[in-house]
């Protein structure tokens, strides 16, 4: 049974994801999530399993569509040269999290970073800790996050390489956070 269920919410994902791509802008991708969250929570909130594969499903298609809209002329990430990494707090202790990420150009990229959804601070997040590991340069510290920060920029010098990413994250387990590099600054962009 659970079997079925799993495969009737990978085709309901299949679909949204496949509509997610028509979404214009960042504020849809987060109001398509936090509607898939609700969802999950509605639907299996009394099934925990259950529940976990839900809202992974909605982090999947929150995913690509903000990765597809670096595709879409009309959009703020078009032609950005990095997908969009997302990193959540779950629930029990802090980890330490890992992802790589490669620079084609030597150049100076900027680090964008969206705390949470705009304007729900139950999304946000309050103290994190971002390293490049190859080069010991903290990009970010807790000092620059709290529940009313929303967006940052950062830039940083990088060479041509692969890199990884250290991300430690200490808030309350759901909150979340958007890390794009490209060579623009989204600070100069609104939506």
């Amino acid at each position: 049974m659970k079997r079925k269920i799993l495969l009737l919410v990978a085709a309901a994902v299949s679909i949204l994801c496949w509509q997610t791509l028509f979404f214009a802008s960042l504020q849809s991708c987060f109001d398509q999530l936090k509607m898939n969250l609700y969802i999950c929570k509605r639907d299996f909130g009394n099934d925990p399993v259950m529940l976990v594969y839900c809202n992974e499903g909605a982090w999947v298609i929150f995913n690509r569509c903000v990765n597809a809209l670096r595709f879409d002329q009309n959009s703020q990430l078009y032609g950005t040269k990095i997908p969009a990494l997302t990193f959540k707090r779950s629930y029990g202790q802090p980890v330490l999290s890992a992802e790589t990420f490669t620079i084609d150009e030597d150049g100076v990229y900027y680090f964008n970073l969206y705390n949470g959804e705009r304007g729900d601070q139950s999304t946000k997040i309050s103290s994190a800790f971002i390293q490049i590991f190859e080069t010991g340069q903290t990009i970010f510290s807790p000092s620059d996050f709290n529940k009313n920060v929303d967006f940052v920029s950062k830039p940083v010098c990088l060479s041509a390489g692969t890199y990884t990413l250290n991300v430690s994250i200490k808030s309350q387990p759901d909150s979340y956070l958007i890390l794009i590099i490209s060579d623009k600054d989204f600070s100069t962009i609104t939506e």
